[in-house]
């Protein structure tokens, strides 16, 4: 029966880690938490940087850890979904004030995962709670934007900052998934995955899952194909038509390019900027900056926009024009 249930499973949960020694690339943090852990000295914890890097597996293990099959003395909250002052007024702090039967720690553990996506207010709000209640509660807030965070809770808190997962260490881990599942790969295939997803071990996993049920192989074509990102050839057409049309003609070829594969609009800015700082690394600030505020807008929008594109294809004119009148002074 268990192991019906644990085959049913998606890959992400299946194969997260259960214990600290499983965290994969993290090294630094995870020795400083075991020594933590060992003197039993745990702080208050902020766990910060890009997602599917092992924040929220790093805590539960630590659950796992500490209080076993005692679960009781843990409250895991998504505060993207329970962001209000209301949630820090009424669950945490009846979390925080009520009694257990059977103590395995010598204080409770409150999660908030996505905690920047918190109010202002429920975080002063939660600053007062981890205030008065230091001596038996510690608190773990999970964020990818530590900037959102506010400094009063910044300041009680240990901070851990999360790198993204070497491609070397997501490619070795995606082979190692697919000989365990029986799934069938190639190697370009499995780098396919790890380009797309950019680091984030949750995602590659994903991706891998949904390719291997819609096609049963992970080929560079099903990887672009299913996950719905550009490849090479097709990327090499936009960065072509932003260096050789003028900005009509430019605006209309890419707008059909997004049109007919439905790619969005945040994945080729993010891709070709790479493509055009890596190309002409001198004289690019003003471009940096127009492609983040573009890429910001872009976000907020979750759409394509005429008005965006056009914006898009405008700051790379406008660079290609900076450069070739610095080129000819």
């Amino acid at each position: 029966m268990e192991i019906d249930k644990l085959n049913n499973l998606p890959l992400v949960e299946k194969y997260r880690p259960t214990k600290l020694d499983h965290i994969i690339c993290q090294n630094h943090i995870v020795h400083t938490i075991k020594q933590l852990l060992l003197e039993n000295t745990l702080n208050h914890m902020i766990f910060y940087g890009p997602p599917g890097t092992g924040k929220t597996s790093t805590i539960l293990a630590c659950v796992n850890e500490i209080y076993d099959s005692n679960k009781f003395e843990v409250i895991n909250l998504n505060a993207s979904d329970e962001r209000g002052i209301d949630v820090v007024r009424q669950r945490i702090y009846n979390f925080v004030e009520s009694q257990t039967l059977f103590k395995k720690s010598s204080f409770k553990l409150v999660i908030l995962d996505e905690a920047d996506s918190m109010t202002e207010d429920a975080q002063y709000s939660l600053r007062q709670i981890i205030m008065n209640y230091t001596s038996n509660v510690r608190f773990c807030i999970i964020c990818n934007y530590i900037n959102r965070i506010i400094p009063a809770l910044q300041s009680r808190c240990c901070k851990f900052r999360y790198i993204p997962i070497p491609k070397e260490y997501i490619i070795r881990y995606l082979i190692n998934i697919c000989n365990i599942e029986n799934i069938k790969y190639d190697v370009p295939g499995i780098e396919a995955i790890n380009n797309v997803s950019d680091g984030d071990l949750r995602k590659s996993l994903n991706i891998l899952q949904t390719i291997y049920l819609v096609d049963s192989n992970i080929t560079p074509e099903n990887v672009h194909r299913i996950a719905n990102h550009p490849d090479k050839q097709c990327l090499n057409d936009i960065i072509k038509i932003l260096l050789t049309e003028n900005l009509k003609n430019s605006y209309s070829k890419i707008n059909d390019i997004l049109y007919a594969n439905g790619f969005p609009l945040q994945t080729i800015i993010e891709l070709v900027t790479i493509y055009f700082t890596t190309i002409f690394s001198k004289n690019n600030i003003e471009f940096l900056k127009d492609m983040a505020q573009l890429e910001r807008t872009v976000s907020l929008k979750y759409y394509n926009n005429n008005n965006l594109i056009i914006s898009f294809v405008s700051i790379f004119h406008k660079l290609l024009v900076k450069l070739f009148r610095f080129k000819n002074k």
